[in-house]
């Protein structure tokens, strides 16, 4: 039992020291809205103007298969960073690098073809996204769905030549104070939001990393289930000892006409104590 927990701690604690890295080295976004319209030059200056760093992070949505989605971003550069897990980015126009989970799940591997509005695309790389450490589609969604929804990355001059109409205009944004406490970091996001407003921006959509399922779930889930794997173990060591106390009862009942004969022949009753104690181990 203790290895068990000890080896989930290990893996878990492991786990998060690994994600904890990947945010920093991927610089993920502090947050994410989308707009109906391109944000005019000061519209965009003014939201900088409060400390933060402001990045064009558009996407495609493609439908297929009645089910399926794969977000299409162009590659990142300057914010959320694609980690490759195998192959490379996509370079050229007919090349696409796609979540390595999704892949998994859907039996797409490198070097095979996707399509896209008609369009054929080499896969080129297997990658893990920082704004999308869990496949969530919608923000309300009760679980994630990496067999239906995933991500996926091709070059910019590939993205460029997508429908217009078909692209949601998506921004990112990094605070430039990277030691904010969260009641700053929600003060700042409150300010964001107020300035776009205060523009005449008409957001259609609007979050900070903190509230973000796709980002904030996978460190939310490591930090629960450690505390209570350490509850399970000390709930587990509790019945246990409460366990060899009764069996001790009951063994001492049970041996007390021994136990005297062998005090008589001279027994100390630390032996005595080491004899029955090795007795309940190998018994156990």
């Amino acid at each position: 039992m203790i290895t068990v927990v000890g080896g989930f701690l290990v893996a878990a604690n492991g786990n998060k020291r690994g994600l904890e890295e990947a945010i920093i080295s991927c610089l993920q976004e502090d947050g994410e809205f989308a707009t109906s319209e391109r944000l005019s030059a000061d519209a965009k200056n003014n939201v900088e103007k409060l400390g933060v760093e402001l990045f064009t992070n558009d996407y495609l949505e493609y439908e297929y298969d009645s089910a399926n989605t794969l977000r299409v971003f162009a590659n990142r550069e300057e914010i959320n960073l694609a980690k490759l897990h195998e192959g490379r980015l996509a370079q050229n126009e007919n090349e696409i690098a796609i979540d390595s989970l999704y892949a998994q799940n859907n039996n797409l591997a490198i070097d095979d073809t996707f399509t896209i509005d008609g369009v054929s695309y080499k896969i080129t790389g297997l990658v893990w996204l920082p704004d999308y450490t869990s496949l969530f589609k919608n923000n309300t969604d009760l679980a994630m769905d990496a067999k239906h929804f995933g991500t996926a990355l091709v070059a910019t001059k590939a993205f460029a030549k997508f429908a217009a109409e078909r692209v949601t205009i998506n921004y990112a944004w990094r605070n430039s104070d990277r030691n904010l406490s969260d009641d700053q970091q929600f003060n700042l996001t409150q300010d964001i939001k107020d300035t776009l407003i205060k523009d005449g921006v008409r957001l259609t959509a609007f979050m900070r990393s903190a509230n973000n399922q796709a980002i904030a779930y996978v460190a939310d889930d490591l930090g629960t289930d450690v505390p209570m794997m350490y509850g399970f173990l000390i709930v587990m060591m509790l019945i246990l000892s409460f366990v060899i106390a009764i069996i001790t009862s009951h063994t001492i009942a049970a041996e007390a006409g021994s136990i005297g004969a062998l005090a008589a022949t001279g027994m100390r009753r630390g032996e005595l104590l080491r004899h029955y104690l090795a007795r309940l181990y190998w018994s156990c």
